[in-house]
């Protein structure tokens, strides 16, 4: 406790104090909350009501506004006052939520009132849209002023891993290689999630069959629990009454430490449950070389005296990465294979730090935070060499897959 506690402390300095000053800060993150990612005919499990399998919900779009105005405070004197500069640089999976999550996080991060002016009187009167528009313009932008967007609301671009490469398949499809269609064959039926799924149907399995109308013996296939509790999950972070649950005599809290006891062993047992860490390594040694780059970039812009210089890729100030449960959870998997980091469950809108620092010597540190938790400090190159030994070649993954990728892809 008193090694964490100082490791905390020294970060907190380190972010504050000129003499361990940050250069480069990676935010990876899962989307906030959703709803459930399977609805037959409008509704889950419990009998609840759903428009949009898996999409976003209010309270996820919330979650994240928090999180960057959270991240705005914390960084204070390292953001700027606004994008321009090419401070910010953002990736994310190819799905909608956690395409407005990130949206929604950068709108808390670089709130109204932070987007570029047009100042350019002649400018602004050319920027409209509109053919044979009457003198004076049309009313709607009759007040718009020096605004871009009314309100100065900030527009980001967002740059997607999409299900055409084939080496993103982690993200869409992981049962698409072979090798791991294997792999999690063989977690599923290793002992701590065959005994919780026969415990489960023991306690459970009547009242789940009186709820939900399919029969007890659904509860045998691994996908039918994970979409129960999937939906439970949902459902009460929607604030939804659960009265089908109720009805038929399950404690809501009990049930609830169940679903996330579940929850944790889908992604850490399942997901990631091999001794080689294949499914987690594949995710990292796809996301992770580009972040490491931009380490070194700026590492070397430092050492050239260009310690001012931001631009939008090869030097950003932030990058943000937009991904999923099981995704973060393969990244705190190698950090655990890498640096023996404890490994956390992953709920919605739970964000994975890596901060570059420089000291007055000139030495670079990289202080890996899970929250508001430190998970450690680790010099630069050893941060570098531990987790470059557990990336796997596109090459291997492409081998052990069975991809047959487009050599535009292997890069």
């Amino acid at each position: 406790m008193k090694n964490f506690l100082t490791l905390l402390f020294v970060s907190f300095l380190c972010v504050q104090l000129a003499n361990c000053e940050l250069r480069f800060v990676f935010s990876q993150f899962r989307h906030g909350a959703r709803q459930p990612a399977h609805i037959h005919n409008g509704m889950d499990d419990f009998g609840e009501r759903w428009d949009g399998p898996g999409e976003l919900t209010e309270a996820g779009k919330r979650m994240h506004f928090l999180l960057g105005q959270r991240n705005r405070q914390y960084y204070k004197g390292f953001t700027t006052k606004s994008k321009i500069g090419g401070s910010v640089y953002i990736r994310s999976s190819d799905y909608n939520r956690t395409m407005e999550s990130v949206q929604s996080q950068m709108q808390g991060f670089f709130p109204p009132g932070t987007a570029a002016l047009i100042n350019n009187k002649k400018t602004r009167d050319l920027a409209h849209p509109f053919i044979n528009a009457p003198k004076g313009g049309w009313k709607i932008y009759d007040n718009m002023g020096m605004t871009t967007i009314k309100d100065r609301v900030e527009t980001f671009p967002v740059h997607l891993w999409t299900s055409a490469n084939p080496f993103h398949e982690f993200f869409f499809n992981a049962f698409a290689c072979k090798a791991f269609l294997q792999i999690h064959k063989d977690n599923i039926a290793k002992p701590k999630i065959a005994n919780f799924m026969k415990k489960f149907k023991a306690e459970y399995g009547e009242r789940f069959s009186k709820i939900s109308g399919k029969p007890i013996d659904a509860l045998d296939n691994y996908w039918t629990l994970f979409h129960l509790f999937d939906a439970f999950i949902s459902g009460m972070y929607d604030g939804r009454d659960m009265k089908k649950p109720l009805e038929n005599g399950i404690d809501l809290k009990k049930f609830n430490a169940t679903a996330f006891e579940f929850a944790n062993m889908d992604i850490f047992d399942q997901w990631n449950g091999d001794d080689e860490g294949f499914f987690a390594r594949w995710t990292v040694s796809i996301l992770w070389p580009e972040v490491i780059m931009w380490m070194e970039n700026r590492i070397a812009a430092d050492k050239a005296g260009n310690k001012a210089e931001y631009n939008t890729y090869t030097l950003p100030r932030f990058a943000f990465f937009s991904t999923h449960d099981v995704t973060v959870g393969s990244c705190l998997t190698v950090l655990n294979r890498a640096f023996g980091f404890k490994k956390y469950y992953t709920p919605f809108a739970t964000d994975l730090f890596f901060e570059l620092h420089a000291n007055d010597k000139n030495e670079y540190k990289v202080h890996v935070k899970y929250q508001s938790l430190t998970l450690g400090v680790v010099p630069f190159a050893e941060f570098k060499q531990k987790l470059e030994a557990q990336f796997i070649t596109r090459e291997k993954i492409a081998e052990r897959c069975g991809f047959k990728p487009d050599p535009i892809f292997m890069h």
